[in-house]
This record gives structure tokens, sequence and C-alpha cells, in this order.
């Protein structure tokens, strides 16, 4: 799977997507650069992108270390961004160097609450340690939600383990400035925590990142074994049912040149496939909701007007009405391969 991904390389001719800031950095180059021809390749239902501006790849370095952006003004702007392609033993290794994790104490409401900064915050693991828990959500979903699902995570966490839990988190692991090297060893990330993290709320079932996070555990190991390093969360209602109905030409990433990637990927793989996959998945885990005896209910954090109490309308039968969901007894307990609705 990290494969598929390193072996995407920018060609010329393509489209790129430069931030704001790029663009505004940008320079006259009409006067050297050749004006090309070349068909732009497009994203479907392609639209603006708040803070990207389109251009098109002009020039692509010998090395491949670099490439220019012709904007439609005449201008371009020089991305530096390396483009080689590793073994993967080395691509492998590269990944388990860089390996990082972020402790809960070092967590608040704020990191959450915005998309970048915070690799500081993330230390390397020492030798033999395992993470606890890869996070797969959105950012585009509600952060208070999800901090209260974390909260609940990590206490209840505690009381199985006597410590704190570990995390990995894309903007805090991963150095914002070599973002591409990063998504790049995004399985072995994933392969490096005892469980798989999913706060699915409104916007998860339409994010290519997350199917694709998704996609390389079920394809790392036997259904079952995926299912039991799953811990999902639920943070909107009929957001697991979307799951199953998953549809790549309406779902995209924040950054349009990593969704260029990904679907350059998933054309590789084939569309019709990952999307059974997904939807395959999907269905896996909204029976195993209905079929299976849950951790716990809580219905605070879908509802914050609700002061952390479980109401008996969300438990359904013999409901535990008045419990605090910050002192749920043993058998409240999240175990592995656990479903919590919230």
């Amino acid at each position: 799977m990290a494969m598929l991904l390193d072996s995407y390389v920018v060609e010329v001719g393509q489209s790129w997507w430069l931030s704001e800031s790029e663009a505004a950095s940008s320079k006259d180059i009409a006067s050297w650069q050749p004006k090309r021809k070349t068909k732009m390749t497009n994203i479907p239902n392609d639209k603006a992108r708040p803070g990207f501006v389109k251009g098109q790849v002009s020039e692509v370095s010998a090395d491949g270390k670099s490439f220019w952006v012709q904007l439609p003004s005449g201008k371009g702007f020089e991305v530096h961004r390396n483009q080689q392609v590793l073994p993967w033993p080395e691509l492998l290794e590269q990944g388990r160097k860089r390996l990082r994790c972020v402790d809960w104490a070092a967590q608040t409401e704020d990191l959450w609450a915005q998309s970048s900064g915070g690799f500081e915050l993330s230390r390397p693991l020492a030798r033999g340690e395992v993470i606890d828990f890869f996070v797969s959500h959105s950012w585009s979903d509600p952060p208070t939600q999800k901090w209260k699902a974390l909260q609940l995570v990590a206490e209840n966490f505690k009381l199985q383990h006597g410590r704190d839990p570990t995390f990995w988190v894309d903007k805090v692991c991963i150095d914002q400035r070599q973002i591409a090297d990063g998504l790049r060893v995004l399985p072995v990330n994933v392969m490096a925590c005892r469980q798989v993290l999913v706060l699915c709320g409104p916007t998860y079932p339409t994010r290519l990142w997350c199917a694709w996070e998704l996609c390389v555990l079920f394809s790392s190991m036997p259904v079952q074994a995926a299912l039991n390093q799953l811990v999902v969360i639920p943070l909107s209602q009929p957001a697991l049912l979307e799951l199953t109905g998953f549809d790549v030409s309406i779902s995209s990433c924040y950054d349009p040149n990593e969704e260029l990637r990904l679907r350059h990927v998933i054309d590789a793989i084939g569309t019709k496939l990952f999307e059974s996959k997904i939807r395959q998945l999907g269905q896996l885990i909204l029976d195993r909701e209905l079929t299976k005896s849950r951790g716990f209910l809580v219905d605070a954090i879908l509802n914050d007007t609700v002061n952390d109490t479980v109401n008996d309308d969300t438990v359904g039968n013999g409901g535990t009405s008045g419990v605090d969901s910050r002192t749920l007894d043993s058998s409240d307990r999240i175990s592995e391969g656990s479903i919590i609705e919230i």
C-alpha cells in the first residue's frame, strides 16, 4: 500500500494547486518557460478550493526534487518536493525512523480545534514502545465532540491499564514542513499502533484519507483481525450508515494535491473495487454495532446540552439514565473491536 502512494510522481502538464501564500510569492516565468499545450489532469467535480490557486506543472527538475507550477497569470512558483521512488525496505525503514506519537497529557481541546500546528508536542518512540491508538478522523467534524470522545477513551484506557494512552494524530505526528514524506509512509504509521480509533463524524464518510486509512488496515490482515483492532465512535447518527454507501466521486481531501495523488492510487487499484471494499467494511462495522454488546452508550457528546449523562432513550432496553459518563464501572470499559455509540 505504501509503495502505491510512493509510486506517484508529478508530471509536466498535470494540475497542481499552490497555496495562496505560494501564489503570492510567484514570479514571472513566461520569459523563459515555454508555453505548453498539454491537457491538464483534473479532479472529478473540480471546483475552486479555499486557500488554493490552481496552476499547471510546466517543468520538472532532472533530479526530481523540484518542479515549476505556472499559473494562468503567467507567473510561476518552484515547488521543492522529493519525488524519488524508494524500494519498499527503504520506505519501511524511513517510516520507522520518523515514527512519532503524542502523549495524552500533551493534548488539549484547543489542539483539536484547528487542523495545523502541534508537531512540537509529539515525540519519537522509546525502544520497544508501541503506540496505543491511531486516530482516524476528519478535521471538518465538530472538535468538541471529538475531544469529549477522546477524553472518554483516555479515561477508560487508564482504568484498564493504569496509565495514560499514546496516540498517533496526523497533524501532530507528521512534520507539516515535510507532509508529503510523512503521508507516503502512512501504512507504517497505521500498523505501528495497537488499535485504530475511528471518530466517525458527519464528514468522515466523504473524506478520501479516512477511507484510505481503513483500506490500509483491512488490506494488511484478515478481516476479523482488523475488526478486532478497530474501535469506532460514531459522532453522528447516520455517519456509519453513509459509510456503507461510500462514493469516491463525492469524496475529497482538503489539499487538492493530496486528493489527486490518492485518486491516482485508487485508479490503479480500481475505483469500483476500492468503493466495494469500503462499503463492505462499513456494513461489517454497522452489523457489529447492531449485533454486538456495546461497551457503553453516551448521549452527551452528540448533544452538548445534556450534561455528560446518558438518557433512557439513547440506551434503549434497561437504560442507565443519570449515570455520569466519567464514572463508568469496569463492565463499561472499552474492549478491542468495540463500537461506542456517542
